[in-house]
C-alpha cells in the first residue's frame, strides 16, 4: 500500500499531460463514460471542471479499479457525481454498450490480458462511441515498442482513427466501434 499510497501523492491531480488526453478527446457531446485504471479518479475530475455535457443531469462518470486504488479516488473526489467500481479491465462488471467513451490512460500496460480487456471495452462501448488509450511515451519519435494498440484495437471491432503524439511527452490512439 506504501506504493500506491506514493502514486496518489505524486499523481491526484490532473497534470499537464492529463488534461492535454482530455482535450484530444473532444468528447464533450456525450454523457456515458468509463475510465479504465482510473487511479485517482483525476482524470474525471478534470472531465467535471472543464467540460459541460448535453445533459448534465444524465453524465454519468464512471472509474474503474483495483480496491486500493479506489479508496483514493472515492476520497479524492468528495462533491464530484463520479461512480467509482472495483474491478477490473479483463472482466467489466457493466451491460453491454452501456458508455460512449471509454479511457484507458496510462492503464493499458497494467492489464493483466490485454486481449480479453479490450474485447470488455468493445462489448461495453455504444455503436459509434470511442475508445482512447493515451498515456505516457518513451521514445523521442514514435510510441514504445508494444504500445501501438491499432491491430489489437481492430481485432475487436474499434479500428484506430487517430494517433498522435502530444505535448509534456504523451501519446494518444483513438478508434471507434462500428455502428
Amino acid at each position: 500500500d506504501d506504493v500506491v499510497d506514493q502514486y496518489a501523492r505524486d499523481h491526484g491531480k490532473a497534470d499537464a499531460l492529463t488534461q492535454r488526453i482530455t482535450d484530444a478527446a473532444v468528447f464533450v457531446l456525450y454523457d456515458d463514460i468509463l475510465d479504465i485504471g482510473c487511479g485517482t479518479g483525476a482524470a474525471l475530475r478534470d472531465i467535471c471542471d472543464r467540460y459541460e455535457t448535453r445533459d448534465p443531469n444524465a453524465r454519468r462518470l464512471v472509474g474503474i479499479d483495483l480496491p486500493r486504488m479506489i479508496k483514493h479516488a472515492r476520497k479524492a473526489s468528495k462533491g464530484y457525481e463520479i461512480t467509482y467500481v472495483e474491478g477490473t479491465a479483463e472482466a467489466l462488471p457493466f451491460e453491454d454498450e452501456s458508455f460512449y467513451i471509454v479511457f484507458a490512460i496510462n492503464s493499458i500496460h497494467h492489464w493483466q490480458d490485454q486481449a480479453k480487456g479490450l474485447s470488455e471495452v468493445a462489448r461495453v462501448l455504444r455503436p459509434n462511441g470511442g475508445l482512447v488509450i493515451a498515456g505516457e511515451k518513451f521514445g523521442p519519435d514514435m510510441l514504445p515498442e508494444g504500445q501501438n494498440y491499432a491491430d489489437e484495437m481492430a481485432a475487436v471491432g474499434i479500428p484506430m482513427h487517430r494517433s498522435t503524439d502530444l505535448e509534456h511527452g504523451g501519446f494518444f490512439a483513438y478508434g471507434r466501434k462500428a455502428s
